[in-house]
């Protein structure tokens, strides 16, 4: 468990440093690769990836067929269906040649383009506040100086997330739940937890997330030693990653509580694993 804690750190660290991408392929069937800062109705605006952090350079809308973005995604822009000849293209071409031939080899290449890339559309985010329901199952283990249990958790409540921009995959997320540790034999512990937490949300298919856990005891049946190792303040550390679409979310996380017990002698550390659904109107 121990190896999965250090593990998972790096690994989301490395996530989140990849650099990758966007790919605008213009109706002329030209490609640049930039980084794409805002899409709109009437143009595009981008940077290019090897000055991401230079000027915005801007094409008209009309000259753009597809945008393939860094997680996978593609935004068709001007369908096809009708292709822009802009006003250079024809400047460049004289007699018949304009009327016939050009046309011609730029709907070849309109083809070819569209043979190639399934024709969908990822939407921009409508907005950049969520806030919805939350469940979560899952196995918590107890390591105290009194000895070790274990049992299954269940929590339920909610969480309210801002993306910071529209166009952006980061975000702060914060969240208030029940949960409920069911130790067979021994003892339950009933908590109210709030999260803080940072989330990594692209447009694609997957998210995730680190933050910390305030929780507060409210009910427990222990007693005696026991009862004195798990009815303080807990604070913790959970992180995960998952599946998701633009309001769903099915992932799995891990989680470690440290109790703010005075005496360290009858100090316990929680620890588990837990599947968790979340939807975010």
């Amino acid at each position: 468990m121990k190896k999965i804690y250090f593990c998972l750190p790096a690994i989301l660290t490395g996530v989140l440093q990849l650099s990758a991408q966007d790919i605008i392929t213009k109706c002329n069937g030209e490609e640049i690769a930039a980084k794409v800062a805002e899409i709109g109705d009437t143009q595009i605006k981008y940077r290019k990836y090897e000055n991401a952090q230079g000027p915005l350079y801007t094409l008209p809308a009309s000259e753009v067929f597809l945008i393939r973005f860094e997680d996978g995604t593609r935004e068709v822009v001007t369908p096809l269906d009708a292709p822009a000849v802009s006003p250079a293209t024809a400047a460049e071409t004289t007699g018949t040649e304009s009327s016939t031939t050009a046309p011609a080899a730029a709907n070849e290449n309109y083809a070819q383009i569209n043979r190639s890339v399934k024709r969908t559309k990822e939407p921009l985010r409508d907005k950049h506040f969520y806030i919805g329901p939350r469940a979560e199952f899952g196995y918590a283990a107890i390591t105290s100086k009194s000895g070790n249990i274990s049992g299954p958790v269940c929590s339920a409540g909610v969480i309210a997330e801002y993306m910071f921009d529209k166009m952006s995959p980061h975000g702060a997320g914060a969240g208030i739940s029940y949960d409920m540790y069911m130790f067979e034999e021994d003892f339950d512990l009933n908590c109210m937890n709030i999260d803080l937490y940072y989330v990594y949300r692209p447009r694609g298919r997957w998210n995730c997330f680190a933050g910390f856990k305030f929780g507060i005891p409210v009910k427990s049946e222990a007693s005696g030693a026991d009862l004195k190792t798990v009815t303080n303040t807990a604070v913790g550390i959970e992180m995960g990653a998952g599946w998701a679409t633009r309001h769903f979310d099915l992932g799995a996380a891990i989680f470690m509580n440290f109790n703010s017990t005075l005496d360290i002698s009858e100090s316990n550390r929680m620890a588990g694993v837990k599947l968790r659904i979340a939807y975010r109107f």
